[in-house]
């Protein structure tokens, strides 16, 4: 297939055309790349509309984002479904008040960063109707907070030597794996403990890993790591043999990985287990030299900058792109950036800005120069120092990802310090929940825990753009559009028990003013055409029970290709029919 694909794209440069692929893609990189072009149509579209947006794959996103101009002025319409309960407690200059309770303007107290707290102003408060599931977090604290799936919070590992991680591993250009591991272990040099994830990262050169489940005993990680294994047809063979001897040299292995659609599969489990691939527990560090510069990722660092002043009383917050890629190098400087020399034969690109909103967007326009490069985002939230001297950051995870024995940062006494997680548990939920927004630092403290106020979702058409199009325009306003005109309240109401699980959306519940109706009736069929003869043996049964004539009978169908099949059944049953559309 790869050599088919090469020779098919040469083909295409030969007889100078383009596939639907290319007509997007190129026009993404010349208007990325080419400052004449994209200010030309930023000039001629001052007001860009994008209907069905959440149909849009990345590229399309991308297309968006360079089209939009300096002006700003886009009008999305999308279908699409953070937050927390009206009881939760946040912050105040004037001491704890329930977030239900909060008007606009309110003076919240914040986290400002490497322990440090601040007064500012909440500018807007969010409320929607959710229904469904909410994740319980519980600190050695007391503190206890309830939180959609998709709420962002701080997190990080702990130094617990005690518990054993079963995770997903990813490597780029290999897929995916599932494993276990020991938390930590102490390195036997310094006496400090290791990350049992950071080790495992290292050996198999890893990019990414996301933890699945924790456990206190090792045969009990032993049976979720079969688990999954199982249940999803993802390898537990390593990536690399290193030398090892192994039931399989490296040239199986690669064999293995090669024959094996590992990231559809792990697709489906972190679907199911609501874990964003954007944010993994672990990212090994980037690897200096000329060896690997695979795990190049433009770092977003909350409260990076170790300076504050009386004016702007928060830590500045840090975006660079740090590696030993020559030819990225190269690539930067043609797209007008100025690398400078970093150490171990590095080179660096680096800025501060006080706005957190403001370092996004400047990281993800460094992202698109370097073509798609990975954003990595983390946050100085407390002044908790390593063995080694150096603070501690946290990641940002959304709810879901929170597991026993990880740190979160809660407010203790006027300052911001490390609580462990003890228990997180699953609960339903339904009714409002809200969500604040505060500018520069963009944290608020909800029942005594840090948490971000951005939303950030879970390529292909990526419902993920939705809240990318929060976040690269914090100050758009959102209308809900809950009234339907087409449907009657029964198809409303299983729709909406369908909906309410896809949790990187925005809560609402869809009404009509057409009450009842008959039930929604679910045929699984073995495949198109078993699916076809089914429909069209209804429409017989009805027209022989007289409650119908062919002419009163419609089917609504996505895509044309699945047209074919219906047509097919309806001739075969002689019964006429007209294409619409």
């Amino acid at each position: 297939a790869g050599r088919i694909y090469a020779r098919y794209q040469v083909l295409l440069r030969e007889n100078n055309a383009l596939d639907f692929d290319d007509l997007l893609m190129e026009t993404a990189l010349l208007l990325g790349n080419n400052a004449e072009v994209r200010s030309r149509y930023q000039e001629r579209y001052l007001h860009l509309l994008v209907d069905e947006f959440q149909d849009t794959n990345i590229a399309q996103y991308d297309l968006v984002k360079l089209l939009v101009g300096p002006q700003r002025n886009l009008f999305c319409v999308a279908d699409e479904d953070q937050c927390l309960p009206g009881e939760t407690v946040v912050s105040t200059a004037d001491g704890p008040r329930a977030i239900a309770d909060l008007p606009a303007g309110a003076e919240l107290r914040v986290a400002a960063g490497r322990g440090a707290t601040l007064d500012t102003t909440a500018w807007e408060q969010r409320q929607r109707i959710y229904d469904g599931e909410m994740v319980r977090i519980t600190t050695g604290r007391g503190n206890s907070l309830d939180a959609t799936p998709n709420h962002m919070l701080f997190a990080r590992m702990s130094d617990r030597t005690d518990l054993h991680y079963v995770y997903l591993m990813y490597k780029r250009g290999v897929g995916y794996r599932i494993g276990l591991v020991q938390s930590a272990r102490y390195d036997g040099i310094y006496g400090i403990p290791a990350s049992g994830l950071s080790i495992r990262g290292n050996q198999e050169k890893a990019d990414k890993v996301w933890i699945l489940k924790v456990c206190d005993a090792k045969p009990e990680a032993t049976f979720w790591e079969q688990h999954f294994a199982f249940k999803y047809g993802i390898p537990t063979t390593v990536f690399h043999t290193a030398g090892r001897k192994m039931a399989l040299d490296q040239s199986y292995v690669d064999r293995l990985f090669a024959g094996i659609d590992t990231a559809e599969r792990a697709g489906r489990l972190m679907a199911d287990l609501l874990i964003s691939p954007d944010h993994p527990h672990h990212r090994p560090k980037g690897i200096a030299g000329d060896r690997e510069f695979d795990r190049i990722a433009v770092q977003v660092r909350m409260f990076g900058d170790n300076r504050r002043t009386s004016t702007s009383p928060w830590h500045a917050h840090r975006v660079y792109l740090n590696t030993s890629d020559p030819e990225l190098e190269e690539h930067m400087k043609r797209r007008g950036y100025n690398p400078r020399p970093g150490r171990r034969g590095t080179w660096k690109l680096g800025w501060s800005n006080l706005d957190y909103g403001a370092a996004l967007r400047l990281a993800e326009e460094v992202s698109r120069a370097g073509d798609d490069l990975d954003v990595a985002l983390s946050a100085f939230i407390t002044d908790t120092q390593s063995p080694g001297g150096v603070t501690r950051k946290f990641d940002l995870h959304p709810a879901s990802h929170l597991h026993p024995g990880m740190i979160v940062p809660v407010e203790a006494e006027g300052q911001i310090v490390d609580d462990e997680v003890t228990a997180v548990q699953w609960l339903r939920h339904s009714g409002p929940v809200y969500d604040l927004n505060v500018d520069k630092v963009h944290t608020y403290i909800a029942n005594g825990i840090v948490v971000h106020n951005s939303i950030y979702g879970w390529r292909g058409a990526d419902p993920r753009n939705i809240t990318r199009l929060r976040d690269d325009f914090p100050e758009m306003r959102q209308i809900l559009l809950e009234r339907n005109y087409r449907s009657t309240q029964i198809i409303l109401d299983a729709a909406n028990e369908v909906i309410k699980h896809n949790w990187a959306r925005t809560p609402k519940k869809l009404f009509t003013e057409h009450e009842g109706g008959p039930l929604v009736t679910v045929y699984q069929a073995y495949d198109e055409i078993e699916e076809a003869n089914f429909v069209v043996e209804e429409i017989v049964r009805l027209r022989l029970e007289g409650r119908a004539t062919p002419g009163e009978c419609v089917i609504l169908y996505r895509t044309n290709a699945q047209s074919r099949a219906l047509e097919d059944s309806f001739v075969r049953r002689n019964l006429p029919y007209r294409l619409v559309g």
